[in-house]
């Protein structure tokens, strides 16, 4: 007797009860189906003054694109006769209107000087700058000491739909060997991260993934860290590790 009935019965029994697995591709680096890029991330890194003022300090990047986030975050030092008076954001200019959050300033007076970040954003860019600026002032500049600012621009590029601000925070201290960097409590799932910060000492820092990108600036008379993490559902603190223990002042801001 033929048995070729009897398979044909089982496959037609089994058949429509089977469904193939369906691969998403989503991961965990994508929560939330959105990803980022980091298009790209320059800087300028040798904006001085001997006087006090305003100081400008311009970062030439290629045109940048419709549509993009942009971050200009600013680190500086400044050796002063007073801590009387703070420095100040003024302005920022290229690409279009600047959003300037004073949530974003942090400073740190330490005796003869000023350690401080600040940033400005915008969350869709025009598109085609190539000169961007931040200028800040400046009050009771010791000449021979002076003002200095490093300034990085951050351009991020979401996957789908519009860039926002998500959270930013900032902290700060007057003496640290090992230095806290502000928290954020993240309302998206996938957001882009950027952390950065001004030190007395070249520092080290732990807290991956923290490497797009992964600047430091430790030739200068100004001592900076610009790091950022792309697809994060949180934003715990970093640590920056300085010797000898001096003054820090440390920002993070996120997109979702």
């Amino acid at each position: 007797m033929s048995i070729m009935p009897l398979i044909l019965s089982w496959l037609l029994f089994w058949w429509p009860q089977y469904t193939i697995p369906q691969h998403t591709g989503a991961t965990a680096s994508s929560a939330g189906g959105v990803t980022w890029t980091l298009v790209q991330h320059p800087h300028n890194w040798t904006c001085t003054s001997t006087s006090s003022g305003n100081l400008a300090c311009t970062v030439t990047a290629s045109a940048t694109t419709a549509g993009d986030g942009l971050l200009l975050a600013l680190s500086y030092y400044v050796g002063v006769t007073s801590v009387a008076t703070a420095p100040a954001f003024v302005s920022a200019s290229g690409d279009s209107t600047w959003t300037h959050n004073s949530s974003c300033t942090s400073e740190t007076p330490n005796g003869s000087n000023f350690e401080g970040t600040d940033c400005v954003y915008i969350s869709s860019a025009t598109g085609g700058a190539t000169s961007l600026s931040m200028t800040y002032g400046f009050s009771n500049v010791l000449s021979t000491d002076g003002a200095y600012m490093d300034l990085e621009l951050y351009e991020v590029r979401r996957s789908t739909g519009s860039s926002s601000l998500d959270a930013l925070n900032t902290s700060h201290s007057n003496s640290c060997t090992t230095c806290t960097g502000p928290a954020l409590t993240l309302g998206g799932s996938s957001d882009y991260v950027a952390e950065w910060g001004a030190f007395c000492n070249s520092p080290t820092v732990s807290g991956a993934p923290y490497t797009n990108p992964s600047d430091v600036d430790a030739a200068n008379n100004q001592i900076a860290a610009f790091l950022g993490a792309l697809n994060q559902s949180s934003a715990g603190a970093l640590t920056y590790t300085q010797s000898p223990s001096c003054g820090a002042s440390m920002g993070a801001f996120a997109w979702k």
